[in-house]
């Protein structure tokens, strides 16, 4: 049993050693808080979610082979810290909730806020508020 496991080890310590990737791909130069991968508009490859400064975008997948679309943007005009995909309604495709904190003095606004995936190919609905102002509470 110890000598499959030690096989294992070795195996994989040598594929990983003979790893290689290619040339960087910059999709984005504004960057982002968070950016996750799903596969947001159905179409079976990973696209790119983010949220970033002033906005919630994505950039498509758009042969599979990891050449992405420009900046398609879902929100803007408020700094959202968090983002993430689930199907929300249950209709089978990816929404999006998005989480923002601003901490603007002297008033502090924080925001939770999902948008609906209409078509399944990545055209989101407007901003539908979850909760508002939680931490004033």
């Amino acid at each position: 049993m110890k000598y499959i496991y030690l096989l294992s080890i070795a195996i994989l310590t040598t594929n990983l050693l003979n790893a290689q990737f290619g040339p960087k791909q910059l999709i984005s130069e504004t960057g982002g808080f968070e950016v996750f991968t799903f596969d947001i508009d159905g179409d079976g490859d990973q696209d790119v979610l983010e949220a970033g400064y002033y906005d919630i975008s994505w950039y498509e997948n758009i042969d599979g082979l990891g050449n992405f679309s420009s900046q398609k943007i879902i929100s803007s005009h408020i700094d959202w810290d968090s983002v993430y995909a689930s199907d929300f309604d249950g209709d089978g495709d990816l929404d999006i909730v998005g989480v923002a904190l601003m901490w603007l003095k002297p008033v502090e606004v924080s925001k939770i806020a999902w948008f609906e995936n209409l078509d399944g190919l990545g055209n989101f609905s407007e901003e539908l508020l979850i909760d508002y102002n939680f931490l004033l509470r």
